[in-house]
Parts: C-alpha cells; structure tokens; sequence
C-alpha cells in the first residue's frame, strides 16, 4: 500500500501542469505548499533527466559514450549553450548519430535525440536552477535559488533585449504574484497593450522546453490576476483550510516538554535562587547556565522530532475547464520539503527600506486623546483628499 506521501507524488506527476498556481487567505500555507511543490519536482526532473540518459544510450549502443560525453564537457567549458553544442556535435560527428530506431507507434532517430540527451547530461552536471523571488534553498540539492523578476519571461522584450536567461530544467517560483501591479487585473488594458509575450510563454512552456520546465505562483486571490494569463493556468490549487501538521512523535515530544523541560526550568530557578538570592535571581536567569545548555539539546531534539512529520494541506484543484470538474485533494508532503526551504517571511526586507527611507518615526504620530488638534488633523486631511479627488473627476 502506497505512503500518503507517495500517494502526492503521483497526483502531482498526473497532473502534467507546467503551470501551476496556488490561491487561498493569509496564513493558509500558501507559500509552504509551494516550496513542497518545488521538492517534488525536483524529483520529478532528476527521473526524467535520468531516463532520457538511460533511453539514449540504450538504443545508441554503438556510440563510445566516454567520447562523447568529454565532448559536450569540452563545449560546457568553453561556454556554448546547449543548442550550440548540439550544432557542433551535429556538424563534426554528424556519421556516429545515423541509426534509427522503429519502436513500434514511431521511428526515432539518433540525431533528433541527441538535443534532449545533450540538455539532460549538461543539467546532471549544472544541476536544477531554481528561479524565485524569495529566498530559497533546496534540501535536495543544497543549491540556493537565483533571483527572478516577472519580466524574464517577456518573450517580445526579452528577444529584443537579447538576454533571455531560462534554461532546460528550471523551477520559477513567482511567490505573491498579486504584488506585480502590471499583472493585476486592474491594469488589464495596460497590460493588453504592452503585449509583453508573457502569455506567449505560458502557452508555449512544455513544448519550448521538452516538458523540463515548471511555473509555479502563489496569491491571495486568483481574481486580481489579469484574466489573460489566469486562463493560461489549467490547475488552480485552492487552498480551502489551514495545512496542519501531523507527527507520528508528538507524545514523545510532550513527554520531554513535560517531564524534562519544565522540572528543569524549576530546578534552574531554585538554584539560582538559592546562589544569588531574591534580589538578584532575576538578573542571574538571564545568563548562560548548565541548565540552559542541557534544555537547548533537548530542544533541539524536539525540533528533530518535528522535522520527521508531515504537512497536510486540504485543497481544492480547479482545472478551469467546464469539462472537468474540480477535484478535492489532499497533499501530504514531509515537514522538511514545506518549511525552512522557501523563507514565508522574505519580504521583510520592504519593511527594513520603508523604515529607513521614512524620516518619521511611531513616536511623532498624535496620540488619539480626542483633542482639538487631532480633530483638526483628521478634519483636514479628509476634506483636502475629497476635494482633489474631486476634481480629478470634473477635470478642473
């Protein structure tokens, strides 16, 4: 019988949805369910890149693989891209890729199967790149996310730029698309008007990159997405309750709460009381202690414990399509995938820039004591905001 867990990783590998979004309140695990997501898929694409390598040397007997793999290493190091090592491969060994394949429903070629074993084999070496726009780092593979920004996959911009950057084998992260105002519903005339490519990309996704490149965005609410590239996402996760966690330890996590941590915060008290007396024992409690050290390791225990559990986030999968209907699901991922990879907390750094930036401080602001100058300052302020708003409208 299959693990719950397992039981995710199927669902997932059925959906066969390059682009994926999650929706729901705050605090509902929105941002959690994303980076599990992402584990999962890294899976997904070390299998695949996997048996693209196994199926290409399987049928492509013949070929000295020592040979050819030194040469796409030589073409990495000199800093060609895939395609250019392709080409290169192509037009000076073009003889050692003529078999062709009848497996039965097609024909397969060598030399059209050369690009995918070529990006595969790159990609064990490169690793999977992960782009977002919080900070993230794999528990996989250790290897921390590279900074992503919504106009990467401006197709239009991009070609007329020359600097498009999104390769085989990459996860993007768009974490809270509802905070880029371009892509909000409300701008969706500018956005219509600008046509970026962006919905060009979404269309094209599995076919440009071979099934080796996945879109995952979160938001709290997948209306304010301007409907263009809402339609483009054929499966919207809906998050219907708080995800919550389940740990098979959690008795043995209270025992040590219980029988260990509280009796030796008493016994850390009593003799600090007993040391420096009454007056002082506050003081004393504040310091680095015996007790203190033997409480953090069995902390640090209880921590180990959770981290062996699982999240389970109730669900409702929406297939945007009147043909199929919305399914309820469960997704059961390790505490490990889901937390500690993808920061839920990232964007405190606009809280750090605004303060800085603000030469007004919480202590300048009036108390609200129902004096005469705070009914001034309030009176003002919404009088002044009518009255321009006002004449916004008339024109004048």
């Amino acid at each position: 019988m299959k693990t719950p867990v397992a039981i995710t990783q199927d669902k997932i590998n059925s959906l066969q949805c390059y682009v994926t979004g999650t929706d729901g309140p705050v605090g509902y695990g929105k941002t959690t369910l994303i980076s599990a997501l992402t584990h999962f898929l890294v899976l997904k694409l070390q299998k695949k890149m996997e048996d693209i390598i196994s199926e290409f040397r399987k049928l492509n007997w013949n070929i000295d693989y020592n040979w050819l793999d030194l040469n796409i290493k030589k073409s990495m190091v000199e800093g060609y891209n895939t395609f250019e090592i392709t080409d290169i491969i192509k037009y000076r060994y073009g003889y050692a890729f003529i078999n062709k394949h009848d497996l039965g429903v097609e024909r397969k070629y060598a030399m059209d199967m050369l690009d995918s074993y070529i990006s595969a084999y790159i990609h064990s070496i490169k690793g999977i790149t992960i782009l977002s726009n919080s900070e993230f780092r794999c528990k996989l593979t250790g290897k921390l996310s590279k900074c992503y920004s919504s106009d990467m996959v401006y197709m239009k911009e991009r070609w007329e730029q020359a600097d498009w950057v999104i390769d085989d084998y990459t996860i993007i992260i768009d974490d809270d698309s509802n905070m880029d105002s371009f892509t909000n519903s409300l701008n969706f005339q500018k956005f219509a008007k600008a046509d970026t490519g962006s919905p060009l990309f979404r269309r094209l996704i599995r076919q440009m990159y071979q099934g080796t490149v996945y879109l995952l965005s979160s938001s709290q609410s997948i209306k304010r997405i301007v409907l263009e590239e809402r339609e483009l996402i054929p499966c919207q996760i809906k998050n219907q309750k708080h995800c919550y966690v389940c740990c098979d330890f959690w008795r043995t996590q209270r025992i040590i709460e219980r029988f260990v941590i509280k009796p030796l915060t008493k016994l850390e008290f009593i003799y600090l009381w007993l040391k420096y007396g009454k007056n002082n024992v506050e003081k004393a409690l504040l310091k680095p202690n015996r007790f203190k050290k033997l409480m953090y390791k069995f902390t640090i225990y209880q921590y180990k414990l959770y981290s062996k559990g699982f999240v389970v986030y109730p669900t409702i999968l929406d297939y945007g399509s009147d043909l199929v209907e919305n399914e309820e699901f469960d997704f059961v991922v390790p505490v490990q995938f889901a937390f500690g990879a993808l920061n839920s907390e990232n964007f405190r750094y606009f809280q750090e820039i605004m303060t800085k930036n603000s030469t007004k401080r919480i202590e300048d602001v009036l108390d609200n004591d129902g004096s005469s100058e705070v009914h001034n300052q309030i009176f003002l302020k919404i009088i002044k905001r009518n009255s321009t708003e006002a004449r916004m409208v008339s024109g004048f």
